[in-house]
């Protein structure tokens, strides 16, 4: 699967994405004043949240002998350290497994692990169990041939408001009763309305 863009527009970061069943990875570009200005990414996974902000590095202490703010007039600086920039901010379209998600950066890219959590209360929408003869002459249901492990959703996007993705491969399709149509012809009356007189024949 091609990685595809987290979001739409031609100003939205150039994030993209791809999922598997069992992880969604993403790829946010950094910009290129990191590597010399010293910035540093810091990423926040939460269950349902993903966060993506650039600390910038701490502003060099003055010279020895030069004036601090409150000599030459200017206010205080705080910690010496501009506000962070924030590069992603938003609802994930799914939940994730914090402990078992992560992060890396290299040459300007960072990359972002996110691990599915299985939703083991939500079942998937399936046609009822067929039939089968119980030992006693009776119908019972028929047990389930396999009881494997819960399956992690399938991600309709990578956040929420963002560029829709492809479809579950593996989606069931909606069941739909089996139903047949009757075509024969059950009876037919051959006597007209006007010859009708008390009997009617009938053709099988």
């Amino acid at each position: 699967m091609e990685p595809l863009p987290v979001f739409d527009g031609a100003g939205a970061i150039a994030a993209t994405w791809v999922q598997t069943e069992d992880s969604v990875t993403l790829w946010v570009p950094l910009p290129a004043h990191v590597a010399s200005s010293g910035c540093r990414p810091e990423v926040e996974i939460r269950p349902q949240r993903l966060t993506v902000r650039l600390s910038a590095a701490p502003r060099s202490a003055p010279e020895a002998g030069g004036t601090d703010g409150a000599e030459s007039g200017q206010p205080p600086e705080g910690d010496g350290s501009d506000p962070p920039t924030t590069l992603l901010d938003n609802d994930l379209s799914g939940v994730v497994a914090v402990s078992e998600s992560a992060w890396t950066v290299s040459d300007l890219m960072l990359t972002i692990e996110l691990a599915k959590r299985p939703e083991y209360g939500a079942s998937e929408s399936a046609p009822p169990a067929p039939l089968a003869p119980s030992s006693r002459g009776r119908s019972a249901l028929a047990a389930p041939a396999e009881a494997g492990a819960p399956r992690a959703a399938w991600w309709p996007c990578c956040v929420r408001g963002g560029r829709k993705g492809p479809e579950d491969p593996k989606a069931r399709p909606d069941w739909q009763p089996e139903m047949t149509r009757l075509d024969s012809k059950i009876g037919e009356q051959a006597e007209s309305k006007k010859s009708f007189q008390g009997k009617s024949k009938f053709q099988w």
